[in-house]
């Protein structure tokens, strides 16, 4: 019989003091899928952290049992897992984080190397392994090109391969029991995710206790048996789902999830009438670089225009080349670079100095405009202006800690108060402004952004992302990207199915 994954008493206490999980209890079973919820810096990854060693905890424990879920009762059967990763690893126990743990020079069999112990390593034998793991999760990526140079989808789908052949890497002998994803379909589309699912779902029934970490509360509707919910670092909840009653179910988790706040943020669809009229704000033709190959179209003022498509399909390019950092790229687009503001996909490589402090990544390219008649930086009115930034869009106020110290949800907030807080740009150009970031934190984003793009006549933003309600929430028009170009135009109203078929379109020759 496989074993449960058991944790008591799960504490970890912050550099500041303060606990990021305190005395949380949770057990896991093997066959089931189990959610894990909460705002941000409700201590989610952190808890999974400490249970797969990926950290130190300060205080707990971590056991395999054979009996039911019931953490806070003692069990004879139960067999103490060591501290540290090596150990969990060993018992079986692996977690693929949200920030993707992967070396950006090697591939991704090199990657999967770095898993193996003992002596001489057989490349042959894990180049083997790695490339049956991915086929049977239905994943194409190549194995022989450095993962840096991957998009993030593709560098995931690196990433949960890994994890899921881990022990076998590792030499061990034991089964994999707990399979940890933290916001493992942040970059993916709705059909991608479905698909996801259906294999962590297969590979619970095979005996692997799958624990994910999501916002996303059609997931947890879905796909759930089981949810733990935290907020402040304590657990709220932590019950079956009854699909029974789907509604009820998840009006509770929500509220679990938000305490007093309103459980349910409604979506609300932007008409497509509301450009302000006259010459587009932005005009692109022709855009060509890497996956973009025909990139052609205007935004008008006042506008948001939503880029749905599956990753990889040039969105990243576009990004780079509307925001002036891209190079040798081909085409024509006005206006220039000096008039974007952009919110990049990626946080940590793109959008943070993960080592600087919260204040000096909200101001990062504004420090200029606080400069004396001698370049002598103004400190209080620097001070000012990341506060306000910071409580606009609410981001972490404590301005002089480190942007590594907060949830990859808070980070997320610190990138986007920058974008946002500008007020010189035109256009924003807006990667996945919400992912990783909890319900409510989304909903405030949202409005922030739309706000923004309402302060003054001439502004306009292009949103990409791969959640299409929110494209929905946010978009007066949705094209889809495929292929390099735009192959098709829809409303706000538009299915999935809809807006699926445009992003999966057979690509045309000749």
């Amino acid at each position: 019989m496989t074993k449960a994954i058991v944790a008591r008493g799960m504490t970890k206490i912050c550099d500041d003091g303060h606990p990021a999980i305190a005395g949380v209890d949770a057990s896991f079973e093997p066959g089931e899928l189990s959610v894990v919820c909460g705002e941000n810096g409700a201590g989610k990854s952190t808890l999974l952290r400490a249970i797969t060693g990926l950290i130190a905890r300060d205080a707990g424990a971590v056991a395999l049992a054979d009996r039911p879920r019931t953490p806070a009762t003692s069990s004879a059967t139960e067999a103490p897992v060591a501290p540290g990763a090596e150990a969990a690893l060993a018992a079986g126990l692996c977690m693929v984080q949200q920030h993707l743990a992967l070396v950006p020079i090697f591939s991704a069999v090199e990657n999967a190397v770095l898993f193996a112990r003992g002596g001489l390593v057989d490349h042959a034998a894990i180049e083997a392994l790695l490339k049956a793991t991915l086929d049977r999760l239905g994943f194409v990526v190549p194995l022989d090109v450095p993962v840096g140079k991957l998009s993030v989808a593709e560098r995931q789908r690196i990433e949960i391969a890994r994890a899921v052949a881990a022990p076998a890497l590792a030499g061990t002998k034991v089964p994999l029991r707990l399979l940890a994803l933290d916001e493992p379909t942040a970059v993916l589309t709705p059909a991608e995710a479905d698909g996801l699912y259906a294999v962590l779902r297969g590979i619970a029934e095979g005996g692997t206790a799958v624990v994910v970490v999501t916002h996303k509360l059609d997931e947890v509707r879905k796909f759930a048996d089981h949810v733990l919910v935290l907020r402040r670092g304590k657990k709220v909840h932590d019950a079956p789902f009854v699909r029974a009653d789907q509604d009820a179910a998840i009006d509770q988790v929500a509220r679990a999830m938000l305490g007093d706040a309103h459980a349910h943020l409604a979506h609300t669809h932007r008409s497509s009438e509301q450009g302000r009229g006259g010459a587009p704000a932005v005009v692109a033709e022709g855009l060509a670089l890497g996956a973009l190959r025909r990139g052609t179209f205007a935004i008008q003022r006042g506008e948001v225009l939503g880029i749905a498509g599956v990753e990889g399909n040039g969105q990243g390019e576009l990004v780079s080349i509307l925001a002036g950092v891209a190079r040798g790229w081909t085409g024509r687009v006005t206006p220039g670079p000096e008039a974007v503001t952009a919110i990049f996909p990626d946080r940590h490589a793109e959008g943070l100095v993960l080592d600087a402090t919260v204040e000096d990544n909200l101001l990062l390219g504004s420090h200029r405009d606080f400069s004396g008649p001698l370049g002598l930086l103004d400190g209080d009115a620097l001070a000012a202006e990341a506060l306000r930034r910071a409580r606009k869009a609410g981001a972490p106020t404590t301005l002089e800690a480190l942007a590594s110290s907060f949830s990859g949800g808070n980070q997320q907030k610190i990138v986007v108060a920058r974008a946002l807080g500008k007020s010189a740009p035109t256009v924003l150009v807006a990667a996945h402004p919400t992912r990783g970031v909890d319900v409510a934190a989304a909903a405030a984003i949202h409005q922030e952004l739309l706000r923004w793009v309402a302060a003054t006549p001439d502004r306009c933003a292009l949103v990409i992302s791969a959640d299409l309600d929110e494209l929905r929430t946010l978009s007066n028009r949705i094209v889809v990207l495929a292929h390099g170009e735009i192959t098709g135009e829809f409303t706000p109203d538009a299915t999935d199915a809809e807006l699926g078929a445009a992003m999966l379109s057979v690509e045309k020759h000749g």
